[in-house]
């Protein structure tokens, strides 16, 4: 999910939160961020309207290249809309079959990976999805 207009020149307390947990938590000296949906917009309901496209085609190649490259993967999308839904389950999918483990920072009370925003910075990264204990 992309709600921010947070680039290269300009952090928001999200990417905030997220470069001080990779540098200092995890102790990774680089991080890139990549979103589920690549429309970038200032509000969230912002992805609902009939004239946009909150997900492009170029999107699920520009993930899969970053989380290629990456030492960990940390989903963190939070609560998405249930409309939007479908796009986090597709990253998350396609991934998976190219046999990379997602990791995040908890749960949200229906299993999705939690938007890291309001999460204390000392927290242990936990495999995403849940995994099932058979016993």
């Amino acid at each position: 999910m992309n709600p921010s207009v947070a680039g290269p020149e300009l952090n928001d307390p999200t990417l905030d939160w997220e470069c001080a947990y990779t540098l200092y938590r995890l102790r990774v000296g680089a991080m890139a961020k990549v979103n589920v949906m690549d429309y970038r917009a200032t509000h969230p309901e912002d992805l609902l309207a009939e004239d946009v496209d909150p997900c492009s085609i170029h999107n699920s190649g520009h993930i899969l290249e970053q989380a290629r490259n990456a030492s960990i993967v940390i989903a963190a999308w939070g609560a998405i809309h249930p409309s939007l839904q479908h796009h986090a389950e597709y990253v998350r999918q396609f991934l998976k079959h190219e046999g990379i483990q997602l990791w995040c920072v908890g749960f949200t009370k229906y299993g999705h990976p939690r938007h890291p925003l309001y999460v204390k910075r000392d927290v242990d990264l936990v495999r995403y999805p849940r995994e099932v204990s058979h016993g």
